[in-house]
């Protein structure tokens, strides 16, 4: 027999959009890692006994979505496209 678990909040309230940002969070981490987020004790017993990713490693991986100031910055420059004028 399964257990039902349900996610209460108080509709209208901070509550509810508290819930929403976590759970819209939860979608993006499966986007961009690949795999659902289990946080089960079993899981996280798994998790724990992986070699930590090294620090240097990230650091060089890490995307700078700051905006760059004229001049300051050697980095290639990406404009994105304009959307069409309303007619």
């Amino acid at each position: 027999m399964p257990i039902v678990v349900f996610e209460p909040y108080l509709e209208g309230t901070q509550d509810e959009k508290q819930f929403r940002v976590m759970k819209d969070r939860e979608r993006w981490f499966n986007v961009v890692m690949g795999e659902r987020l289990e946080l089960d004790e079993a899981s996280t017993d798994r998790q724990e006994l992986r070699a930590p990713f090294p620090s240097e490693a990230a650091d060089v991986l890490a995307m700078d979505l700051s905006l760059a100031q004229v001049g300051a910055s050697t980095a290639p420059r990406f404009d994105p496209p304009l959307p069409p004028k309303a007619q």
